[in-house]
């Protein structure tokens, strides 16, 4: 073995200080997944990056090499996808080019945005329209309704922010 260690360029002692730090790595690992399965046991939806915070890893692994980790060994979470559709950009009306690409704002009421999104209760789903001044990023007026089409197209259902 002295023979190979020397072609190698290698001390004994650093051969074997390197193979306890595999060992030590590859246990974190085995009790990581352990801990991992129990923890979705009880809670199967939680994220990686709050799994990292409950162990308490920092320190021993990063967050980033703890998210791989968890997609390498098949225990990331699935991306649920959402039954409502508020947004179809694959139609064959005109779209519109983006107006304000480039321009840097100095003030407000210079930029409002709209966008809508929805709310579930129980059964029933609601429409929230929001209209933002994206220099100071507040809320300027919303509206609220069950249908989707009289949210858009009753201008007077908005309440405005004061």
């Amino acid at each position: 073995m002295e023979r190979l260690y020397k072609v190698v360029g290698i001390t004994r002692q650093g051969f074997h200080q390197q193979k306890k730090k595999l060992e030590q790595k590859e246990l974190l690992y085995q009790r990581l997944k352990e801990s991992v399965i129990a923890i979705r046991k009880e809670h199967p939806r939680i994220g990686a990056r709050k799994l990292f915070v409950i162990l308490k890893l920092r320190g021993e692994i990063g967050i980033n090499k703890f998210e791989k980790y968890l997609s390498s060994q098949g225990l990331g979470i699935k991306v649920k996808r959402s039954a409502q559709k508020t947004t179809n950009s694959n139609h064959a009306w005109h779209k519109y080019n983006n107006l304000i690409y480039g321009l840097k704002l100095t003030g407000v009421n210079q930029v409002w945005a709209s966008d809508i999104t929805y709310y579930m209760i129980k059964d029933n789903v609601y429409y929230i329209t929001f209209i933002e001044d994206l220099f100071s990023r507040s809320i300027l007026a919303y509206s609220v309704s069950n249908n989707i089409c009289e949210t858009l197209l009753k201008k007077q259902s908005f309440t405005k922010f004061d």
